[in-house]
């Protein structure tokens, strides 16, 4: 994490002595599907996702950003996923959770329900070199996260359920690269948002293509659709009340409209 805070200080001190005349504040806000695919282990007895029968879901995800040309004052992202899913399986293997423990062969179903919140601060340390093709941003993220589980058994008189809840504030690092396409008004955009401590890591990351128009030829208003493939994996090690190492990936699609003020 220290190299990113580096590059965010050099960045701040080139925006500072390179900012002359004060530029037009960048506004854009979108929001769009994300149909995921849900994998991996979960619980203290690192039960296999496939087993809970879980299929794929389809978030939601909204953004909105801005950026000026103050010095030293980072350019402000904000964006926020809803993620749920839900199945019906046989479990070939105990599975705990909560305080409840469900043995082999029983039928349950199980819930998940995920919503992240994040605050980017980010500086673009190529701004001021007029490089038209490519624009990279560097930053950090504060990720909230709001999670979920519960499950219910199926099969047996009577039912028994429990559930498992946790939230918190996670910090990311933040690395964005947009390059235009000869095409006008197209763009390939990578994005990710990443950090790695003892035995738990975040890695979520988007590849996607994108096209924008301005229709309106008094202002500089655009319009633009993005889609393209995002993965997000979260390995929370062993030791967690949350113990597992879940991977959510699948493609999405989203509308975006932006401006200059």
């Amino acid at each position: 994490m220290k190299r990113f805070f580096v590059v965010i200080l050099f960045a701040s001190i080139s925006q500072v002595a390179l900012a002359s005349n004060e530029e037009p504040s960048y506004l854009a806000a979108g929001a769009g599907q994300w149909t995921s695919d849900l994998t991996g282990n979960l619980g203290d007895f690192n039960t296999d996702l496939n087993e809970l029968g879980f299929t794929d879901s389809s978030n939601t995800y909204f953004h909105l950003e801005i950026e000026h040309s103050t010095p030293l004052l980072p350019n402000v992202q904000l964006e926020s996923t809803s993620i749920s899913a839900s199945g019906t399986g046989t479990l070939t293997a105990s599975y705990q959770i909560g305080t409840q423990t469900f043995a082999i062969s029983t039928s349950v179903k199980s819930d998940l329900d995920l919503s992240l919140t994040d605050l980017v601060l980010y500086y673009k340390p190529l701004k001021h070199l007029e490089i038209n093709i490519a624009d990279l941003d560097v930053g950090i993220v504060l990720r909230k996260f709001d999670a979920d589980a519960a499950v219910t058994s199926q099969n047996l008189t009577p039912n028994v359920s429990d559930s498992e809840s946790a939230d918190g504030v996670v910090p990311l690092g933040y690395l964005r690269a947009n390059i235009n396409l000869p095409i006008s008004g197209s763009y390939l955009v990578a994005e990710s948002k990443f950090v790695s401590y003892d035995e738990q890591s975040i890695n979520d990351t988007r590849v996607a293509i994108g096209y924008a128009v301005t229709p309106f030829s008094q202002n500089e208003t655009s319009f633009g659709i993005e889609a393209g493939q995002r993965t997000l994996e979260i390995d929370l090690g062993t030791d967690e009340e949350f113990a597992g190492d879940v991977e959510l990936s699948g493609a999405y699609i989203g509308l975006k409209i932006a401006g200059s003020f």
